[in-house]
């Protein structure tokens, strides 16, 4: 299974084109059912007011299983909340043959980008975020938090995670 990892920095131009870094790419294209070689390239991109200053990612097989989750709660008003929450929220985007993405309008509005400027792509495993760079490393506060937690700390500790039933050996 793929995932999104590591730092990487890309450039929008005056049209609102950005290259999606490769490695995402390549996550994004095993992630997609319906994706084959040659094939253009989706992914979901989701906006809303609680991501102050970023847009999140998702590969497509992410927003199907959290599709089948929605699905299998009992109907009600949380639910309906849930669901008018996110899927009201995301966007499908498709790559152009050179890997690039157009950020919509409302999007770039939000991030406070305008051609030229750099954006930082940051992975997290089953998404990635999308910021202004300058922001992105004004907010890091990795040094900090480390700090705080003491020179003993394992962040690696904090990884007791539930089996994934989805899961699907490649």
């Amino acid at each position: 299974m793929s995932s999104f990892t590591g730092e990487h920095d890309q450039r929008i131009d005056g049209k609102g084109r950005v290259s999606i870094p490769m490695p995402f790419r390549g996550a994004l294209g095993q992630q997609d059912p319906e994706w084959t070689a040659g094939q253009p390239t989706r992914f979901y991109l989701q906006y809303s007011d609680d991501l102050k200053g970023y847009l999140r990612g998702w590969d497509v097989r992410s927003i199907e299983r959290r599709q089948r989750q929605y699905q299998r709660w009992d109907p009600g008003p949380k639910k309906k909340l849930a669901i008018r929450y996110f899927f009201r929220q995301i966007s499908l985007i498709v790559l152009d043959k050179d890997g690039r993405m157009v950020l919509p309008q409302k999007q770039r509005e939000r991030l406070g980008v305008e051609g030229d400027d750099e954006l930082k792509f940051l992975g997290y495993g089953d998404y990635f975020e999308i910021w202004r760079a300058e922001v992105a490393d004004e907010g890091d506060d990795h040094d900090a938090l480390l700090a705080q937690l003491g020179p003993d700390f394992d962040p690696q500790e904090l990884a007791d995670l539930p089996p994934d039933d989805d899961f699907e050996p490649e």
